[in-house]
């Protein structure tokens, strides 16, 4: 009895064989510099804003260790050992630190995320995503402004200039990111008239739109700060008009001409929520006005210090004592009061 031919073609053992290991080779050629490239691209494409900061992390500190290497010979010992030379690097132009562990478990996630991608990918570039160490963080900043820190901060601010007086009391009175108020704050979307600022969708962080009413103080400093200027300059300059650029290191010699060195200019956003918590304005208020969409993010900026705690208790106290008077006042009109009034009795 003959064998039926099989209408499908059979590859030969020998060619059957050479499968497994050729797309295995596929897989292991390509680098980590690909797939980053991949990443990057994606980013660019959605419009992430982050774009231009994830590429220094490329290639100032993944690229040196990792554009060499295959996919498949990056393993959790590698990064591992990434991690500890990390943890012996100096970063800070002003002061001078290790970088944290926050900032390297970016750096890991950014990593993470291209292999993901590279996984995703047809034909997949990524045949495995090795297991990626995360540090512990520390807990958030808890740095504000106190009032009368504020009012020796705007003395020496005013001494520098206008630029940084008017920006120091935005930041304030807001809780505005520094982007919001150095980078796309411009002359058109002041509006003395109506005394309002109109931040401009796609220049905020969240890209949401929003309009603020002027405090006397902001308006009397930026209507100095757009005077003679044209609608699409920027709000806040140099004298020479040039933009204002990094100021890190004036900001840091005002901080401590004003007892308050080691402050940030992002620990002025949590001074105005703190502040406008302070004066009563409702929590979605504060956070329309700061730009905040998630409550979890919002409860980071939203310091609460022993002197609000002692605030706390003496409105409480106030508040009792305030509700004792007023039954001890109402007992004295009831014992005034003819009997058939106290029984309830109302006569005809």
């Amino acid at each position: 009895m003959t064998k039926r031919p099989s209408p499908w073609p059979v590859r030969p053992k020998r060619e059957r064989a050479n499968v497994a290991p050729l797309i295995h080779y596929q897989f292991a050629e390509h680098r980590r510099a690909e797939i980053m490239t991949d990443k990057l691209t994606q980013s660019m494409n959605d419009g992430d804003k982050s774009t231009a900061h994830k590429e220094r992390m490329w290639k100032l500190h993944l690229e040196p260790t990792f554009s060499r290497l295959r996919c498949s010979q990056v393993t959790t010992d590698s990064l591992r050992k990434y991690i500890a030379r990390r943890k012996t690097e100096t970063i800070g132009k002003i002061v001078a630190k290790t970088p944290s562990n926050a900032t390297i478990n970016r750096e890991l996630k950014l990593l993470c995320s291209a292999f993901h991608l590279g996984m995703k990918s047809t034909p997949p570039k990524v045949n495995r995503i090795p297991h990626f160490p995360i540090m512990e963080e520390a807990a958030p900043r808890k740095g504000y402004l106190k009032d009368d820190q504020y009012l020796k901060l705007c003395v020496e601010t005013a001494k520098v200039g206008l630029w940084l007086r008017a920006m120091l009391e935005i930041a304030v009175t807001y809780a505005w990111r520094k982007g919001e108020v150095v980078q796309h704050l411009r002359v058109r979307q002041i509006d003395l008239a109506k005394r309002t600022i109109d931040l401009d969708p796609g220049t905020t962080k969240n890209d949401d739109a929003r309009i603020i009413r002027m405090t006397q103080q902001v308006y009397e400093l930026l209507s100095l700060c757009i005077h003679g200027k044209s609608p699409d300059d920027l709000v806040f300059s140099r004298p020479d008009g040039s933009p204002i650029g990094d100021f890190r290191k004036t900001w840091a010699s005002c901080c401590k001409a004003a007892g308050v060195e080691g402050l940030l200019f992002h620990d002025l956003r949590r001074t105005g929520a703190r502040n406008m918590r302070r004066e009563g304005i409702h929590e979605s208020t504060i956070m329309k006005i700061g730009g905040w969409k998630t409550r979890s993010v919002f409860d980071r900026y939203n310091i609460v210090d022993q002197s609000d705690l002692a605030d706390a208790a003496r409105r409480m106290e106030e508040r009792y004592a305030q509700l004792v008077k007023e039954q001890a006042a109402q007992e004295q009109e009831v014992a005034k009061a003819p009997d058939a009034c106290r029984m309830g009795i109302v006569w005809a």
